[in-house]
């Protein structure tokens, strides 16, 4: 089985569930991570060890993602 490459969209209140449980899933790995707010971004890149984008276009044209979580209002 190959790890699927996760991205998820939107850095706020319910981000870390979504990112807290795909850390747990084996053959799972979260490549990316965008939000508008880039210190935002950057803090959650920095927890999961992923690249972070504030264009969330920018970061589906170039990751070559499996699956992408949206988590915005």
């Amino acid at each position: 089985m190959s790890t699927l490459k996760v991205g998820i969209i939107g850095c706020g209140t319910i981000f870390p569930m979504h990112a807290e449980s795909l850390r747990r899933i084996p053959g799972v790995k979260i490549a990316a991570v965008c939000d508008i707010k880039e210190g935002r971004a950057r803090a959650a890149a920095k927890k999961y060890g992923c690249k972070y984008y504030t264009d969330y276009r920018k970061m589906l044209a170039l990751e070559g993602l499996d699956v992408v979580h949206v988590c915005t209002p």
